[in-house]
């Protein structure tokens, strides 16, 4: 599914739920991020919470090197 590569610290991996990729197109924004895996990972607008390495992200247009995690999460008490 999407951009396949291993994780040597060249990519992105990038993850919701049971899903997860590697993105390796360089730095992105969160909101790039969300853009891109939408329809092929189902982030929908309930996935309002994003870390990154496991740290809150506030700013979706913050820049994401390549390296770290990305999960969008759904807020608890969401359905779906």
């Amino acid at each position: 599914m999407g951009d396949q590569s291993s994780g040597d610290g060249r990519s992105i991996r990038v993850s919701s739920g049971a899903e997860s990729v590697n993105y390796s197109g360089g730095p992105i924004t969160v909101s790039g991020l969300r853009r891109k895996y939408r329809e092929v990972m189902n982030i929908t607008n309930d996935h309002a919470l994003v870390f990154v390495n496991g740290r809150a992200v506030h700013d979706e247009s913050d820049v994401v090197p390549p390296g770290p995690e990305v999960e969008f999460k759904k807020q608890a008490g969401a359905k779906g």
